[in-house]
Order: structure tokens, then sequence, then C-alpha cells
């Protein structure tokens, strides 16, 4: 893999690439963001290009490919790929590809989004954390690659609520576009998800204006549905569907998002 610092040169790169079968969907300006952090690398050929963004314990995949015959290089790490697609433009083709090069399927999300957060923002009694904290919580619950997780020093912030005794009950990692929502098996039930949101969503408030909040959410997690529903959110149609390759030792661990 090559690491990705002449950006110009890769965007020049990139457009000779078809978009049929790809899940490419960083911005120019995406990509010189985490260029500069040092985050993104690339392979390319006849075939196919490959674009890997480094995560806390695995590599992202976003790829464009001219064949659809092409093959994925090893490397020897976790690799998770998102697929985002609308309903009714599901890619099969694309789908059949990540599963011929071996991946297979992690999850299915659906987003929802609030133009306006419900609820008073100053009822979110959450306490600002930091994000090794926050990090070590959410890994106790799932694996870097089902959170689809930056590493720690791209998070934009994080909250807390604690028992009365002291002890984390729920944290909220902000990354930026989006938020992780993780409790207690323990302490769910109690709210404790809606005031980590709230305290979120007041913070973003006094610093963007009016922002539009996006948020991804698994089909089945109904308690999660039934708590942004509550907050003002709306499902809107868009989905994506994770998938995880895993070519080291082992396999990722499985586990339960709230978020």
């Amino acid at each position: 893999m090559t690491p990705l610092t002449d950006v110009d040169a890769f965007l020049g790169l990139q457009k000779s690439y078809p978009r049929g079968l790809s899940n490419d969907t960083l911005l120019p300006g995406e990509l010189r963001e985490l260029s500069s952090r040092g985050m993104l690398s690339y392979t390319a050929d006849e075939r196919a290009l490959f674009l890997y963004e480094r995560r806390e314990g695995c590599l992202k995949l976003r790829f464009r490919l001219r064949d659809e015959d092409a093959q994925l290089p090893p490397c020897g790490e976790t690799i998770t790929c998102y697929l985002p697609y609308r309903e009714g433009e599901r890619t099969q083709t694309t789908i059949d590809w990540l599963q011929g090069q071996g991946f297979r399927h992690l999850v299915t999300l659906e987003r929802y989004t609030a133009r306006q957060i419900s609820g008073d923002l100053s009822g979110g009694k959450a306490d600002r954390t930091s994000a090794e904290e926050a990090y070590a919580m959410i890994l106790s619950y799932f694996s870097p690659a089902e959170a689809d997780l930056p590493p720690r020093e791209y998070f934009g912030g994080a909250y807390c609520c604690r028992s009365e005794e002291g002890i984390p009950q729920g944290m909220l990692a902000d990354l930026g576009r989006a938020a992780v929502v993780c409790v207690s098996p323990e302490a769910r039930g109690h709210g404790i998800g809606g005031k980590l949101y709230l305290a979120y969503a007041a913070e973003a408030r006094r610093k963007l204006g009016n922002p539009v909040f996006h948020e991804w959410i698994r089909p089945d997690n109904k308690a999660s549905q039934r708590m942004f529903g509550k907050l003002g959110f709306v499902r809107d149609g868009v989905w994506a569907e994770g998938y995880v390759l895993k070519t080291g030792d082992g396999r990722p661990e499985t586990g339960e998002t709230v978020g």
C-alpha cells in the first residue's frame, strides 16, 4: 500500500475509475483532511483502485472496480467495508464481489435524520469525559469494526453518565458527523442514552447554530429507534450494509451496540 500524500495526483487517478462498482464516497475535502492525518493509503492497477482508511484496530476499505473479477490484495489486517445505498438501489453485483473476496456480512444500518432535536437540551445531564475513557467503555461492548470507529484522536468530544457511586453507565463519543452511544446492560431503560444525546446536541447547536443530525441504527435495535424517535428523528430511507474481512489471526468479536 502507498501512503496518500499527494491528494491532487490521487484525485486525477481516482477519476480514471468508474463509479459503477464502487463504494467510494469520500469528497476531496475529506480526502485532504484524512491524508493530513496520515490515515489514508491505496493500491491501484488496471482492474481496480483500493483506498484504505486507517482505523482503530482495522482498515476501512473504499474501492472502484473496472473489472468485477478484480482481486483484493492481501494485507494481513481486519478490513471493514460499508456499502451505502437507497432503498430499491441495492447493488447485488457489488455485494457478490465482496462475498467472493471472503467478506462476511456484519451489520445492516438505517439512517435517521432530525432537523431539530425535540426535548429540553438543558436536560442532558452528562459530564464531559476523555476520549480514552469513552473508548475503553465502548470497546468493552463491541469491536472497532462494528462501531466503525476512527482513532481516538479523531473524536470531537465525549460524554459520560455515572451512577451515584461514580461508575460509568453510558458513554457518547462525538465522531463529527455522527455519535456512538453505549449504555451498559444493567443501566438500559432509564433514559441514559437520551440524556447523553441531549448533552451532545446542546453543544453541537452552540457550535454550529442549527445543525442537521444524522444517526445510523440497526433495524433490530428497537430501543434506539424509540429513543431517537422521541428526540425528533425520522427514518429517511437511506441504508448501509457493513462487511468485514479478517485476514489476520482470529475473527473480530461481535457485540451489541446501543446507537
